[in-house]
């Protein structure tokens, strides 16, 4: 069943002639898991979201496409409570030997510090033989070929024997459903050489899942400007209207 499972998913992204691991190392990878359900429903599904690069440039994307509702439904429809016991979580790294490295990963709220340099690096080589076209049985897991092995099995646990990504990064970029929504902040560090210290974590944008209509969504921090934003904006027009009525009556005079 685990093997119609993964063909399935395959299929459904394009992927069944290609070896996921080898083609999407450097991607944004979405994955699902739930470990708190029934064995039958412990499966991980990773869906490849593409170049990170949109997400450092765009302000917001519709990635709605990409999700399959059927290959969801089938990986966890024998838990009757998958609507808030599936986790969720996003991740990229960027496992070459060509700095700057980076790090990306979603969390409730703001990193508490600083990850160091050895965990980085372990984050980032665990990462890159992680490949979407995932969907297998968690609790079958050998190899760092699964997203609950390489990532977490839970929001609340690492993965196996330690050698994870929310181990070595110190926190856990998974949260759990609730009512089959979920918002995750997506946080990025990176490290420009192999002696220098990574930086601080900071806030690049917003996932907005939600699996009772299928839509998944990024939005930039730069998408919608601070309410103080707008009180300058409107400010400075308010002024500008001013000087200009000054400017006109003068001239008329």
């Amino acid at each position: 069943m685990t093997k119609l499972y993964k063909a399935a998913l395959l299929a459904a992204l394009g992927l069944a002639t290609v070896s996921a691991a080898q083609a999407y190392t450097t991607d944004m990878l979405l994955g699902f898991n739930d470990a708190a359900g029934p064995t039958s429903a412990q499966n991980d599904y990773v869906i490849d979201l593409g170049a990170v690069s949109q997400f450092t440039t765009t302000a917001s994307l519709d990635l709605s496409s990409l999700f399959n509702a059927a290959t969801f439904a089938t990986a966890f429809s024998t838990d009757s409570s998958a609507s808030n016991n599936v986790a969720a979580g996003v991740v990229e790294a960027n496992p070459t030997t060509t700095y700057p490295k980076t790090l990306f990963l979603t969390s409730a709220g703001a990193p508490s510090a600083t990850i160091q340099k050895s965990p980085f690096n372990n984050a980032v080589s665990i990462l890159g033989v992680l490949g979407a076209g995932e969907y297998t049985s968690a609790s079958g897991i050998s190899s760092f070929t699964g997203w609950s092995y390489a990532v977490a099995p839970s929001p609340t646990s690492a993965g196996a024997a330690g050698n994870s990504v929310t181990a070595d990064a110190n926190f856990n970029p998974l949260q759990s459903l609730n009512n089959g929504i979920i918002s995750e902040t997506l946080y990025q560090t990176s490290k420009s050489s192999s002696l220098a210290n990574p930086v601080a974590w900071a806030a690049v944008g917003t996932f907005d899942i939600n699996v009772n209509n299928n839509t998944v969504f990024f939005t930039g921090v730069s998408a919608v400007p601070e309410p103080s934003t707008y009180c300058l904006a409107a400010l400075g027009g308010g002024l500008m209207l001013v000087a200009l009525r000054r400017r006109s009556v003068k001239s008329n005079s």
